[in-house]
């Protein structure tokens, strides 16, 4: 952010929708411009994001704003390097988790497939949505049930489309639409061979629809 801004300025930045920023210099169809770009980077329309974070990444000084990095070869690569730091043998997939018991000897994890592990200490990372899947004993704070509730993730899908050969004209095709596909763009992007893929990417309404089809 620019040095002259204070705290006091920031955190008045936070009280203010993006839309509401905007909306002081925008015109009507300019905002529905700017909730089409805005809403397929942050997963929610411009009138439920804080002011707080776009005005920091367009002032922040840097010039590549964290949206525009890649990782070379595919995120999976960096999948496949935590992987091996870990051991993939300590990796346990299709483990369904039903319970966690805690008490003064430990924490016991219980799956639906019947596989039980025994530790002195849990760390869950479990999306939110998801808690309410699993029984914990004893019950978790009210704290963490009520943010259960209130909080929510963004309604956004992907649908990737693979095909034999790249037929679009740019390496760093990318486009977007007024349509459903809100946002196509180049998926396989600096990564050898002759098949590619392509991504739509939506939010909100056309999300739903997509994720129906």
């Amino acid at each position: 952010l620019p040095k002259h801004e204070t705290k006091r300025q920031l955190h008045a930045l936070d009280r203010y929708t993006w839309r509401h920023f905007l909306a002081r210099t925008f015109s009507k169809k300019e905002l529905t411009i700017a909730n089409d770009i805005y809403s397929a980077e942050y997963g929610a329309s411009i009138a439920e994001v804080s002011a707080l974070l776009p005005v920091h990444e367009h002032f922040s000084g840097g010039k590549t704003m964290h949206m525009d990095l890649h990782v070379k070869g595919g995120n999976s690569l960096l999948m496949d390097a935590l992987a091996r730091s870990i051991g993939k043998s300590h990796i346990h997939l299709e483990h369904i988790v039903t319970n966690i018991v805690q008490d003064e000897h430990g924490v016991v994890v219980v799956c639906a497939n019947g596989r039980v592990w025994l530790a002195k200490k849990l760390l869950v990372t479990t999306p939110l949505t998801l808690l309410k899947d699993i029984s914990f004993t004893p019950k978790l704070p009210s704290k963490i049930a009520a943010y259960e509730k209130s909080l929510r993730y963004g309604d956004i899908i992907k649908v990737t489309l693979v095909f034999p050969s790249r037929f679009w004209s740019k390496e760093n095709f990318a486009e977007l639409s007024g349509g459903l596909a809100q946002y196509v763009f180049h998926t396989t992007q600096l990564q050898k061979g002759k098949r590619g893929a392509l991504t739509i990417y939506a939010v909100g309404a056309r999300a739903d629809k997509l994720a129906r089809m």
